[in-house]
């Protein structure tokens, strides 16, 4: 308020000493010049000043100057001595106006305050309405119409001067003003420009940015008490002496690291490490299963036992995996070993994810891994036409997600997926889903493991989730399946981006194993087929999707690519050619029968590259290799 006071003040005393300094230049009236040049300031200084302040001007002991008051000193003086004194008035006048309306502005500006801090005083809104309804001259309404009034007439003399015709605040904005009383000072500063109404911008309200951010306070966990945390459970697993204790003590841990894997650098910096490894060495069960796990967590790979590492892909592809379990079968016949002991990192996209849990996780036999197959397909695969379309339209999914849910529940069961890794014996494992709830759509690893320390994946990823919805989230294939939500993600099926997933096996194998070599490579398709019939020239809608899809979902590109890329007799494809073309719910028993007969032709024909695979699977560890993992494994134990 007191910067307009200057403001204006500065502005008309400017304008006096403009006007003092002015001389004429011609014999004409200098009042006839001012009505033909400007008649606003005929308007401003005659009309104002001579009508309102003449009294004022005289009982302050100075000269009636005007000329139409005294005509006989009118007669004696000529045009010159005329244009003096009416340019003397003025210069006498305009310093009294301004120090009077400088008084008005004080004392206005002095009310506007006063009636905003004694409303803090009201009881009751009763009181604060009869207030503000008031038609005293002293209210606050009063008051900023006044001010209004006065700086509009100053600057534009045409202004209306009624009090009804100038911008006054609304009822309700001065309500508010007067019944919310400011709660401390700092908003107390900010409620008297509210008081003040059109004359400046309201302020800005921080009472919601102050509730926001103490609900992101209240939900964010603090680094320094994560850290806190983290040292003292591993400072308590160190210093526990009975088996219960130390049982305790890593769940405790292993709970902690799923909830805040970040926290991996801070146990490690503990050098939490060695106490680990040696209770992996333990005789009890549990207690060696927990420390494993733990190990896992804080991404720790042990020894290789081939003398480089040892990759399995599989594709997704529906109930075609049947192609993929008769090679298996194969490779277990050629090698004498069961598939989680001849590889060191598996991993799977949709129904290639769902294979691999059963045969590395669980370690089920082929065979039986075939039955569930078979069985599984036809209790999910199988169901009306008119409700499979009408779900379709929808949940944007054909066939029932709450039974395939439950089929996995019953038969994968509910583990965590990280649990797995308390058998030694188990290889790393990941599955592959697309994540279509981040800006850019992307692949989602679900691990049995987190990397190491200081490691940064190219690819989102957990392992706080269990086997059934990571099986169903990585198959939740559109068209068949409803989106998957775990958390505040949500997933489609991984071969949306990779139906091939063994760049992604390799990219996470490198991350575990930074200083090994790739010693063999095996990638499994779901089988292919190509028709030998002409296309036509003009395509169907189904027709062109459908192009499209496959394009999308084409395996051989990433095949192509490895196969330049990777050392020789290091990688290794199957992917057979198929008689016919076979959907991803085929059901039928003679449909099934001619993929495996498929798949059996294939592994026959390409008997040679099963050998040489076998042979590099099988091979051991050179033992320069044993003896500097012995070494190292010293090194870090001290």
């Amino acid at each position: 308020m007191l910067k307009i006071q200057n403001s204006v003040g500065s502005s008309l005393q400017l304008s006096c000493v403009c006007l003092s300094a002015v001389k004429p230049h011609s014999t004409e009236p200098i009042n006839k010049i001012n009505y033909r040049q400007n008649g606003t300031f005929t308007t401003t200084f005659i009309r104002q000043f001579r009508s309102d302040d003449s009294d004022k001007n005289n009982k302050g002991g100075l000269p009636n100057l005007d000329p139409d008051e005294n005509p006989t000193a009118n007669i004696a003086m000529n045009k010159t001595e005329k244009a003096k004194l009416n340019l003397a008035s003025l210069g006498v006048t305009m310093p009294l106006k301004i120090a009077e309306l400088n008084r008005y502005l004080t004392d206005t500006s002095k009310k506007i305050l006063t009636s905003s801090f004694t409303s803090k005083n009201v009881k009751s809104a009763e009181k604060s309405e009869a207030a503000v309804s008031s038609t005293d001259p002293d209210s606050l309404e009063a008051a900023v119409t006044q001010i209004n009034q006065s700086i509009l007439s100053f600057y534009d003399t045409s202004c209306a001067t009624n009090k009804d015709s100038l911008p006054q605040p609304s009822k309700a904005a001065l309500q508010k003003t007067v019944l919310t009383p400011p709660n401390d000072e700092a908003n107390e500063e900010i409620a008297i420009p509210q008081a003040i109404g059109p004359l400046f911008p309201t302020a800005s309200n921080t009472e919601a940015k102050k509730r926001i951010a103490e609900k992101r306070r209240a939900e964010k966990i603090s680094r320094l008490s994560l850290e806190s945390r983290t040292k003292a459970l591993v400072k308590s697993l160190k210093s526990a002496h009975s088996m219960m204790s130390k049982i305790t003590r890593l769940e405790e841990l292993c709970e902690h690291l799923i909830a805040h894997p970040e926290c991996v650098w801070d146990a490690s910096s503990e050098k939490v490490m060695p106490c680990l490894t040696n209770l992996s060495q333990s005789h009890d069960k549990l207690l060696r299963g927990l420390a494993n796990e733990a190990l896992s967590l804080l991404g720790y790979c042990k020894p290789l036992k081939s003398p480089g590492i040892r990759v399995l892909s599989i594709d997704g592809g529906g109930t075609r995996a049947l192609v993929t379990i008769e090679f298996l079968k194969a490779l277990e016949k050629q090698t004498n070993k069961h598939v989680h002991e001849l590889f060191d990192y598996v991993c799977g996209v949709s129904t290639g994810a769902l294979l691999a849990a059963m045969t590395c996780l669980y370690k089920l036999p082929l065979d039986r891994c075939e039955e569930l197959y078979k069985d599984c397909s036809v209790k999910m695969f199988t169901r009306n036409k008119v409700v499979g379309t009408t779900k379709l339209v929808w949940n944007h999914g054909f066939y029932d997600s709450v039974s395939w849910e439950n089929i996995l529940k019953k038969e994968i069961g509910e583990r965590l997926l990280v649990e797995f890794s308390r058998d030694e014996d188990v290889p790393k494992m990941s599955a592959v889903s697309a994540l279509i709830s981040a800006p850019r759509m992307t692949n989602h690893m679900f691990r049995t493991y987190n990397p190491p320390p200081g490691v940064t994946s190219q690819y989102p990823g957990s392992c706080k989730y269990r086997i059934w919805e990571v099986i169903r989230a990585s198959s939740a294939a559109p068209g068949y399946f409803e989106s998957c939500t775990l958390g505040n993600e949500v997933h489609e099926d991984g071969g949306l981006l990779t139906n091939n997933p063994t760049a992604l096996a390799i990219h996470e194998s490198r991350l575990l194993w930074p200083n090994e070599n790739f010693h063999c490579v095996v990638s499994l398709g779901t089988g292919r087929f190509e028709s030998m019939m002409e296309v036509p020239t003009k395509l169907s809608l189904k027709r062109r999707l459908s192009t499209i899809v496959d394009s999308a979902t084409d395996t051989e590109a990433v095949h192509h690519t490895l196969q330049d890329l990777l050392p020789a007799r290091s990688y290794f494809r199957f992917n057979p050619y198929l008689s016919e073309e076979f959907y991803l719910d085929e059901i039928r028993p003679e449909k099934m029968a001619q993929m495996q007969l498929d798949a059996q032709m294939y592994t026959r024909r390409n008997s040679y590259k099963l050998t040489a695979a076998a042979e590099r699977l099988t091979q051991q560890r050179r033992p320069t290799q044993v003896m500097g993992d012995a070494v190292k494994r010293f090194l870090d134990n001290i």
